[in-house]
């Protein structure tokens, strides 16, 4: 710590782990990428180029809710969360009637109600509702309305949420239903070709405040195994995943984010892992897609190459509110300030790192390494005595056992200076010994042979 101090390290810590500030430039850049349409509504297009549209508009109002944020223009938003369409002028066929528009719209409308933008007497929203209740397939919900089309989790994950976060229809019987497809869905697992996605949305779903109190127990301990499986399953998480579908009889695809989505649905139902390994790294992943500089400051890439795009922004904003919300409960300025130490390897006491194997550290502190070497000095003098004893009997034996005394104590002696010297660096440590066994170490084994 010698150019900052103790204070201004806990606080970055406490807000690099509130990601209060990243939270923050997100919001920030959201609500300067509002666009007016030709017809004097306001929204969100999937990134700067595209015009404003009805599902975009409303992942960003949900976001900045969540992020107790204020809806810049609230009477041109609403104008546009409540239309069918895009903007006229761009394409006139552009419509946002599935299940996922009109599940997101639902929430939005329903978040503006409860900020008081919504006009008194209004029934967008429980129009948008009932559509998705009756969208539903005897298979459950699907990407599309008409045409052919088959069971979407993200679909159902969507329509579930909508219907639990509208009043009159979190006591329909398509909402119990939505909830045991969902439940099903957890039961897959890794097997049967799961995709993380998947069962990121379905944990999401069902850990929603609203969705909780619905749930039977066998269903909550579900949840909890998939919570599990998602951290398990986070290293090797793909950014983006797949999802085919029929618009109008031809082929597409559904992009899905599948590395904030995870991160949402792990904290959305268990905030305790904020703080596991597994949960650490992929939240890095993920802030390390924030854009920090440029026109795109703020902002978030759908992937490490990907465009900065509202979509990949509001899933970002979502899983920082959430860890906002959770670090007070795990986290505290002293265990702040121990975990950097322990990261940073301050004190020759705490844990430095060694070595590393793919994604596992090695780690050993002062302490450990000098017990280490009191062993490693003690087995060395009791081989070193079974040379003397063997050595006439077993010559080329002796020589082979004070060989590997000499590495393993070369070892056990690097291991100590690294502990207790944590600032000099490991590499020049080990040419340092290398360099001693070679000039000493060889010739004095040469020399007693």
């Amino acid at each position: 710590m010698a150019t900052e101090t103790v204070a201004e390290v806990v606080e970055t810590a406490v807000s690099s782990v509130g990601s209060q500030r990243r939270r923050r430039e997100a919001c920030d850049w959201l609500v300067e990428q509002l666009r007016e349409t030709t017809d004097g509504a306001a929204g969100w297009g999937w990134v700067a180029d595209v015009p404003p549209n009805p599902q975009n508009t409303a992942e960003v109002v949900c976001a900045l809710t969540t992020a107790g944020e204020p809806i810049p223009e609230p009477e041109k938003v609403l104008r546009l969360l409540e239309t069918d369409t895009a903007d006229a002028d761009h394409k006139q066929d552009w419509s946002f009637t599935s299940v996922i528009d009109m599940g997101w719209r639902v929430r939005a409308l329903q978040c503006m109600d409860e900020a008081g933008h919504m006009p008194e007497g209004a029934t967008s929203t429980r129009d948008l509702a009932e559509e998705v209740r009756e969208a539903k397939r005897p298979y459950g919900w699907s990407l599309t309305r008409e045409g052919p089309g088959s069971y979407s989790p993200y679909a159902t994950a969507v329509a579930v949420r909508a219907l639990a976060a509208y009043p009159e229809t979190r006591s329909c019987a398509e909402l119990r239903e939505g909830i045991e497809l969902l439940t099903q869905e957890l039961g897959k697992g890794d097997s049967d070709g799961a995709k993380l996605s998947d069962q990121a949305h379905a944990v999401a779903a069902l850990s929603d405040a609203h969705v909780t109190r619905l749930l039977a127990g066998t269903q909550r301990r579900a949840v909890r195994r998939a919570v599990t499986r998602l951290l398990h399953r986070l290293d090797k998480a793909p950014v983006v995943e797949e999802e085919m579908f029929y618009r109008e009889d031809e082929r597409d695809y559904w992009r899905h984010l599948t590395l904030p989505h995870a991160l949402l649905a792990i904290l959305n139902a268990e905030p305790k892992y904020l703080l596991e390994p597994a949960f650490r790294r992929a939240l890095k992943r993920l802030v390390g897609m924030q854009d920090l500089d440029g026109a795109n400051r703020g902002g978030f890439r759908t992937s490490p190459e990907g465009f900065v795009t509202s979509y990949a922004t509001t899933a970002a904003v979502e899983v920082l509110c959430l860890v906002d919300r959770a670090a007070p409960d795990v986290v505290d300025p002293a265990y702040v300030l121990d975990l950097v130490c322990d990261v940073r390897g301050e004190h020759h006491e705490d844990p430095q790192e060694i070595a590393h194997v793919g994604r596992k550290r090695m780690v050993l502190n002062s302490t450990a390494a000098f017990i280490q070497a009191v062993t490693v000095t003690v087995l060395c003098a009791a081989l070193a005595l079974l040379m003397f004893l063997f050595e006439e009997a077993l010559p080329m034996w002796g020589m082979r056992i004070g060989a590997g005394a000499a590495l393993v104590l070369v070892v056990a002696s690097w291991a100590v200076y690294v502990m207790t010297y944590p600032r000099t660096n490991n590499l020049r440590v080990a040419l340092g010994a290398g360099t001693v066994v070679t000039a000493v170490g060889i010739p004095l084994l040469a020399w007693w042979i």
